[in-house]
């Protein structure tokens, strides 16, 4: 296992998520009904002590949550990445909160560099993510770090009352 200390890119800068992150900001966003539209997280109520709870969740695993930072410090957005060492894979998952990030390449860049940086430290046979057929913007970045799809799971979630497919995408590393 490697260990993660942070990853920096032109504007950003990606560092362990540590409850100092847990702002009514970022609690805001995994409330907010739009910007959780295509996330399972929209059926929950967050707290405070939830986001605690969640941040506890990674403590002794190999599993990454992450923060997404400007080059101010801000709290922008989180990345995860959850190992399966047994079968080498690496499952990948973004979000960006801040209103004045979007629209402006920082999912992208953060996308790619956690991707690279995957590749690079973990070494895994797969890297793989998943999203509702819906999300185009995430179907997006799956593709722009050469993702190819890899399974349907047919009218799977609900999304406003109707079924949407989850669409399965994966890189193979080293082939």
């Amino acid at each position: 296992m490697h260990a993660f200390s942070q990853i920096s890119t032109e504007r950003l800068c990606i560092v362990p998520f540590q409850k100092a992150h847990i702002s009514t900001d970022y609690i805001s966003w995994l409330n907010d009904k739009a910007l959780m539209q295509f996330s399972e997280q929209r059926h929950r109520l967050h707290t405070r002590e939830t986001c605690e709870a969640y941040v506890s969740s990674f403590e002794g695993t190999q599993n990454l949550f992450l923060a997404v930072e400007n080059l101010g410090g801000e709290l922008i957005g989180t990345m995860t990445a959850y190992q399966d060492l047994n079968n080498g894979l690496v499952d990948m998952g973004i979000m960006v909160g801040a209103k004045m990030a979007k629209g402006k390449g920082y999912g992208n860049e953060a996308w790619q560099a956690l991707a690279a940086w995957v590749e690079q430290n973990l070494k895994p046979r797969k890297l793989t993510a998943g999203c509702m057929a819906s999300n185009a913007s995430m179907l997006k970045l799956m593709k722009v770090i050469g993702m190819q799809p890899d399974g349907v799971r047919k009218n799977h979630y609900l999304q406003k009352g109707r079924p949407v497919d989850i669409i399965y995408m994966a890189k193979m590393i080293g082939e």
